[in-house]
């Protein structure tokens, strides 16, 4: 019986995607479902499986196309769509280790029963295998996510395969106009109230393109203001609700919140969902002017090359 879903969203990487393709024709165990959401490619992506779902490669491909909406909206549809019990996502320029199906099928096992677990948290590894970060827990074991960060240090990447009967039941929030809403403001949905089993293996090889959401830093945040507001306050509400950092920490994460808000003149449209303490909520606006220089500056930078880009 198949129990994994690999999962990944692509826009225009027809000339990335052959190299996640190979990794899983090498797998060990071809006991999964690769199902690849195209957000609306115009590179020939389309074509280029066609050719491959003819090729034997001893595992089943759905290949689904949508209109372009961002990675948020191609989980979403991943998450309606996915028939196996477990799914993980591989972006479109990352690749597997050729024992990584194998291995997921071992910690399969191991959380099948455990009701508080929503799934397995890994490292992500550079190409030739070493870890983005030593930082890990030292035996695995079971923890909620921020765990990670606030216990042992580890703040990079990770590889989540999810339980599917957990996971689609929450839904990132939709901001008219905006095609990108960070992946945390999912995550955080359920990563506080289900622990994740965190696994020494490394099988998720990374690389950060220079067109990729992380180099993109900041100015992603400018084209998409409102999901990056609602995952400020998020975040802050969280962070402080379960004590998952110092007092300046908290502070800093809301007088962010404020200063994004005001530097780009926005209202909170959305609903009022994380309402956040009213202490904090003072100090917080108080203290925004401090983030607002930068938000300011980079605001400036952000209008200026748009309008050369028009220019050129």
């Amino acid at each position: 019986m198949i129990k994994i879903t690999i999962f990944t969203p692509t826009y225009n990487r027809k000339h990335l995607l052959p190299n996640l393709f190979e990794s899983l024709k090498k797998q060990t165990n071809k006991d999964f479902i690769w199902l690849v959401i195209d957000d609306g490619s115009s590179d020939g992506t389309s074509e280029l499986f066609e050719e491959w779902k003819k090729q034997d490669v001893n595992f089943q491909i759905d290949y689904v196309q949508k209109k372009n909406g961002g990675k948020h909206t191609a989980i979403e549809k991943a998450n309606e769509i996915c028939g196996t019990d477990y799914i993980v996502c591989v972006d479109s320029d990352d690749y597997l280790t050729e024992n990584a199906v194998e291995q997921m099928y071992k910690e399969i096992d191991i959380i099948d029963k455990m009701d508080d677990v929503c799934g397995v948290v890994t490292r992500r590894a550079k190409p030739n295998g070493e870890p983005f970060s030593i930082n890990w827990v030292p035996n695995e074991m079971s923890l909620y996510f921020y765990e990670l960060s606030k216990k042992y240090g580890y703040s990079t990447d990770t590889s989540l395969l999810f339980k599917t009967n957990i996971v689609n039941k929450f839904h990132f929030p939709i901001f008219k106009g905006e095609r990108f809403v960070t992946e945390s403001v999912y995550y955080n949905q359920f990563l506080y109230d289900y622990k994740m089993y965190a696994s020494n293996n490394l099988y998720y090889l990374a690389e950060y393109m220079p067109d990729g959401y992380t180099a993109q830093g900041l100015n992603l945040f400018f084209k998409n203001p409102e999901g990056f507001l609602y995952a400020l306050k998020q975040n802050a509400y969280f962070c402080i609700k379960y004590k998952t950092a110092n007092f300046k920490r908290k502070v800093v994460l809301v007088a962010n919140f404020y200063a994004w808000k005001n530097v780009l003149g926005l209202k909170e449209k959305f609903p009022n969902d994380y309402k956040l303490p009213f202490f904090y909520k003072v100090l917080g606006k108080v203290l925004s002017f401090i983030p607002a220089k930068n938000y300011k500056a980079k605001k400036a930078e952000f209008y200026k090359n748009q309008v050369s880009k028009k220019g050129e």
